[in-house]
């Protein structure tokens, strides 16, 4: 005899007001739902930033992330977090169902609310560089993207910056260029 797991209401809430680029629809996307690009949106009906749903799910445990107009974004995840599970080269958010569930509400892409995020500016001096069309910051905080978040020189003074909001804590990184076609090479000694 097969049980079957009973279907609970699952609440979601994304605050996607430090998201800095554009988007039309906010999505939940997962194993529940054979991570479907479209099949679960979410709705800011208050104009208030924070995308909210009810979605009806029967499992006891389910991996998701936020996604964003079917799969032309998505959150990247630092493996570790305390609200992920990192599996088969994949992170992604997790949560144990027991009946009504209301998973908190946390930042795009983090584990905390944004009221606990702090900017952290990234500059890098390429001055002396050549042979490259985009620089990009890379690190645990993206899961080691190689284009997920580039750093501009808006001036053109050879530095390239970029800010991005994180959680209070240690991160690794470092610089490349196109999609990790170069990175730096750090001296461990030094």
């Amino acid at each position: 005899m097969v049980l079957s797991a009973q279907t609970n209401n699952v609440s979601f809430a994304v605050d996607m007001n430090d998201y800095t680029g554009s988007f039309t629809t906010v999505y939940v996307s997962g194993d529940f739902n054979s991570w479907s690009g479209n099949g679960n949106a979410l709705s800011d009906s208050d104009g208030d930033g924070v995308w909210t749903g009810t979605i009806p799910i029967a499992a006891d445990s389910i991996e998701f992330k936020y996604t964003l107009d079917n799969w032309t974004g998505q959150e990247q995840l630092t493996p570790g977090s305390s609200c992920t599970k990192s599996a088969f080269g994949f992170t992604n958010r997790f949560v144990v169902i027991s009946g009504t569930t209301v998973v908190p509400q946390t930042c795009f892409a983090s584990c905390f609310s944004c009221n606990n995020q702090v900017d952290v500016t990234f500059q890098v001096d390429m001055s002396n560089q050549s042979s490259y069309t985009n620089v990009y910051v890379s690190g645990t905080f993206n899961n080691w993207s190689g284009n997920a978040n580039q750093l501009l020189d808006s001036d053109n003074d050879g530095v390239y910056t970029a800010t991005i909001s994180l959680a209070p804590g240690s991160y690794e990184y470092k610089f490349n260029v196109d999609n990790w076609a170069g990175e730096e090479s750090l001296n461990p000694s030094k």
